[in-house]
């Protein structure tokens, strides 16, 4: 699920520009998951900025601008696709001191919503190869982290639950993977298990279900934690 936020105070141009972004998405070959909420101001946008993974960010925004609420967004969520929207080229260069991947001039056109689209989501994609190093016996497997369904711990022994019905063992604790794997992405059900919300299909009162049909029991003191992570990462809401 990709998150995506549009900040500006023109009702009309937040509407025409979440309308262009549904038909991009409607054009491709390959269907995407996503969802899209706009905000009228930055304010109401900075208490939920962490689950965006695009922003359309106005400059001229009321009370606080959208260059001020780019400094409060990257030390909540750096690695957000920045991209300004503005009425006046010169003014979205201020912002690359943010990091921001692009600028859309007022009003948008098709083409370049279409271009800073295609390298958006090319960021992503880089963004979520990213892969993890497993020692196994006398080697080490490099393994994408997409690939991996949930990490069980067994003793001393932990078990990576990889896609295609592979697993993989290595002699480390799941607090020492935890440390190394997105913490908004993995997330512990109980006690044992340190699940990819990305492979989350199901969640119920007392267990959550996985992509290849794995059920996982659902520790009760967990179980109000797990589901705000669910909600904040992947934008959906999950009824217990």
């Amino acid at each position: 699920m990709i998150n995506i936020a549009i900040v500006d105070d023109e009702n009309e141009f937040s509407q025409n520009l979440k309308n262009s972004i549904d038909e991009y998405f409607q054009e491709k070959e390959e269907k995407v998951a996503y969802h899209i909420d706009t905000f009228s101001s930055a304010i109401l946008f900075l208490e939920k900025c962490n689950i965006y993974q695009i922003i359309f960010m106005d400059i001229d925004l009321p009370i606080i601008n959208g260059l001020t609420a780019s400094k409060d967004l990257r030390s909540k969520n750096s690695s957000a696709i920045l991209i300004y929207c503005t009425n006046y080229a010169r003014f979205a260069v201020d912002g690359y001191q943010y990091n921001a991947s692009d600028y859309l001039v007022k009003p948008v056109h098709k083409q370049h919503l279409r271009m800073t689209m295609d390298k958006a989501l090319e960021s992503l994609g880089n963004l979520n190869r990213s892969s993890i190093a497993i020692n196994v016996d006398k080697s080490i497997k490099i393994v994408p982290v997409d690939d991996i369904l949930y990490v069980e711990v067994k003793g001393k022994v932990l078990i990576y639950h990889l896609t295609k019905d592979r697993e993989l063992l290595e002699r480390k604790s799941l607090k020492e993977v935890s440390e190394i794997l997105d913490k908004k992405k993995f997330v512990r059900c109980n006690h044992c298990y340190l699940v990819n919300l990305d492979h989350v299909s199901e969640f119920g009162e007392d267990n959550i279900t996985l992509s290849n049909g794995a059920v996982l029991a659902m520790s009760r003191s967990r179980k109000k934690d797990f589901q705000a992570s669910i909600n904040l990462y992947l934008g959906s809401q999950f009824k217990s």
